[in-house]
């Protein structure tokens, strides 16, 4: 099996979303395949990948979870940057500063406090801000 690719370090971490839809598009060309085939592996439609792809749509958490697994990477790989930890912060603990954050347009903030991509478990923190009340776009 191939090494993954690495995320270019100058897109991690970002303030904003939009280089999720440049690493969904670089990693499924990478692996060869084409939208229809995505969308089939990942139970979303065509239409909804290339959306993604072009930045034009965020995608759910769910979403998210099944292009990584249609892709062969966790949801941490798209957040992931090359830069390294120091030794003495590598393990179990994530220190506030060091998070891969997220933060979308309307006041959500998503980071990663796992410490290292491609493991079987991820935790992803959540914050919205008060008083929002759009459970449809949890949905594709």
């Amino acid at each position: 099996m191939s090494q993954l690719p690495q995320p270019p370090a100058s897109e991690a971490g970002g303030a904003a979303p939009q280089f999720l839809g440049t690493r969904i598009r670089g990693l499924r060309k990478r692996r060869g395949m084409t939208l229809a085939e995505l969308a089939a592996h990942s139970e979303l439609t065509a239409g909804y990948i290339s959306q993604l792809e072009r930045n034009l749509s965020y995608p759910s958490i769910p979403a998210l979870f099944n292009i990584a697994r249609s892709l062969g990477v966790t949801i941490q790989w798209f957040f992931a940057s090359e830069a390294t930890t120091a030794p003495e912060d590598q393990g179990y603990v994530v220190r506030r500063n060091s998070r891969l954050s997220v933060h979308y347009e309307d006041g959500i903030v998503d980071q990663l406090l796992t410490p290292q991509p491609n493991r079987q478990l991820e935790i992803l923190h959540s914050r919205f801000p008060p008083g929002h009340l759009q459970p449809a776009k949890l949905q594709p």
